[in-house]
């Protein structure tokens, strides 16, 4: 890696993503972002056993993508490597969540070049790993289905999420990890960023967390 990002908090509690969360402010959360990781990269930052109570896996995008591009990568692939990392982080920790991978969208003029289930990627790989954690020992947290869509992806890169998401990303890392309280149920409106409406036919429009 050429270089990582290291955000300290005394919370024991660890996010590791890839450039993802480069952004991500929180106070509670100690975060390792790792920009342009795979997440074959990822394990050289695995930290010691008993380090941490709880590690956040925030990553796969780059496997998923080539920039905003589709991978030549499977998505059944891309899902056993993010299941087998996340696996191999119980060895060093009880406590394992995974996070869906957000979506990456073209600039209009390529996106013609692209078909429906390419451009869409991330909700298979993401309803396939919520479809392996029930039977794992980790637990998925499916945000891209509900709040990552092409509405909170920067408009100047395509690859990263805006601050709206990373809004929305605070507000349930704090309430389904860090506290893991289901009784409140999350809704989009609760976030002062948030700009979209159910009637532009964002997907956010639904709670958020699973």
């Amino acid at each position: 890696m050429r270089y990582h990002i290291f955000k300290y908090s005394p919370n024991s509690c660890l996010l590791i993503s890839d450039s993802q969360a480069k952004h991500l402010d929180f106070s509670n959360i100690n975060v390792l972002s790792l920009p342009g990781a795979k997440i074959k990269d990822i394990y050289g930052f695995v930290p010691s056993k008993g380090r941490y109570n709880k590690i956040v896996l925030f990553a796969g995008g780059n496997d998923l993508y080539i920039s905003y591009r589709p991978s030549t990568i499977s998505v059944s692939e891309v899902a056993d490597r993010i299941v087998l990392l996340a696996e191999h982080l119980l060895s060093v920790c009880d406590r394992v969540f995974v996070l869906g991978v957000p979506a990456r969208y073209p600039p209009e003029p390529e996106r013609e070049l692209f078909q429906d289930h390419e451009l869409n990627r991330h909700f298979a790989l993401n309803r396939k790993l919520e479809k392996i954690a029930d039977k794992s020992s980790w637990r998925f947290r499916g945000l891209s289905d509900k709040i990552y869509c092409e509405s909170h992806v920067s408009e100047r890169d395509h690859v990263h999420l805006n601050s709206a998401a990373l809004s929305g990303l605070r507000t349930i890392l704090k309430q389904r990890v860090l506290y893991e309280d289901y009784s409140v149920e999350l809704r989009w409106t609760e976030i002062k960023e948030y700009e979209c409406t159910r009637e532009s036919g964002c997907l956010c429009g639904s709670f958020i967390g699973s």
